[in-house]
């Protein structure tokens, strides 16, 4: 089994899907970035976490894929779980987690979950302002080590990305190419925050601030590849909601029908992977809307998307 490498001085990787990263402190404790899911995960934590003191884990966000491993107590107990305020109800109440991911209250059991939802424990809530600016900020408990919270919303509403000395646990805020190939639309559930997110991304790196970005899910990126990643990203967010602009163009169109007309649409066999691309779609229609280029209205019971005028989704700060 594969163990951590490192990726920085103080900095290791556990490849995954997601990824975990881990910082070492200079008192011995060992902080943890986005644990993983499963019990044979739970147990490559535990052993890699074992020989350190205190043991901090931080949560990018709420989904299941990337804190079930705190739900196996009997295998890893940290000192400390900390999340985003805006975050923790969704990592602690699985009703929230799954109702937001999905758009639907499933059941645990349920055949049309991707991974099982349970209770996750937050010790530590981290204050966060999604309209502040990416930061970076300093974390209240944590002053004292090399990390710090850049709030990088649009994926749920209070993802956070976490700066490890020049290397960024960034979550689901940036994917891979793998990733961005595999769906049919980016999965945020507000894609325009998620983009200018994105932009801020690019912004740290300019600034020097960020020499590694670790994603969620895909390889990461060292130096000159991470702005080539934010622009992948970036252009997937785009080319989405061009799609959606083609699609209504023919005639007005449901959430459901719009989804169906995708790219790759008739491809997926998973009723998950639809219903994710349709909590984007509805986050995507709720801005576009917003900037006067859809329209709503009831058309034989049914709630229907018109298009009013395309409108580019850039001018981020």
């Amino acid at each position: 089994m594969a163990g951590p490498e490192r990726i920085a001085e103080e900095t290791l990787l556990l490849r995954g899907s997601p990824q975990t990263v881990f910082h070492e402190l200079p008192d011995g404790g060992i902080i943890v970035v986005d644990p993983g899911h499963g019990r044979k995960r739970a147990k490559q934590i535990a052993r890699i976490t074992g020989g350190h003191g205190k043991t901090i884990v931080l949560l990018t966000h709420g989904h299941t894929d990337h804190v079930d491993v705190l739900s196996h107590t009997d295998i890893l107990n940290p000192h400390e779980v900390m999340a985003s305020s805006i975050e923790r109800p969704m990592v602690e109440q699985p009703v929230y987690r799954v109702s937001m991911t999905f758009g639907l209250p499933l059941r645990r059991g349920s055949g049309l979950l991707l991974y099982d939802a349970k209770p996750v424990r937050v010790s530590r809530e981290i204050p966060y302002d999604p309209g502040r600016g990416p930061g970076p900020e300093p974390i209240p408990g944590l002053e004292d080590y090399n990390v710090q919270l850049v709030p990088l919303p649009g994926h749920t509403p209070g993802h956070a990305g976490f700066l490890l000395g020049g290397v960024l646990a960034a979550g689901d805020a940036i994917f891979g190419d793998r990733v961005l190939e595999t769906y049919i639309a980016p999965y945020h559930m507000d894609p325009c925050t998620a983009r200018r997110s994105l932009a801020w991304i690019r912004g740290l790196y300019e600034e020097g601030l960020i020499e590694v970005v670790v994603p969620g899910h895909g390889p990461v990126a060292r130096g000159d590849s991470i702005p080539a990643m934010v622009e992948a990203n970036i252009a997937s967010i785009d080319r989405f909601a061009a799609n959606v602009y083609d699609v209504l163009e023919e005639a007005p169109r449901t959430a459901g029908e719009i989804v169906s007309m995708l790219p790759g649409a008739g491809r997926v066999e998973k009723p998950g992977l639809l219903l994710l691309a349709e909590v984007a779609l509805k986050g995507l229609l709720a801005c576009l809307e917003e900037r006067g280029a859809v329209r709503a209205r009831v058309e034989d019971g049914r709630v229907v998307w018109s298009l009013e005028r395309r409108v580019p989704l850039g001018g981020e700060t």
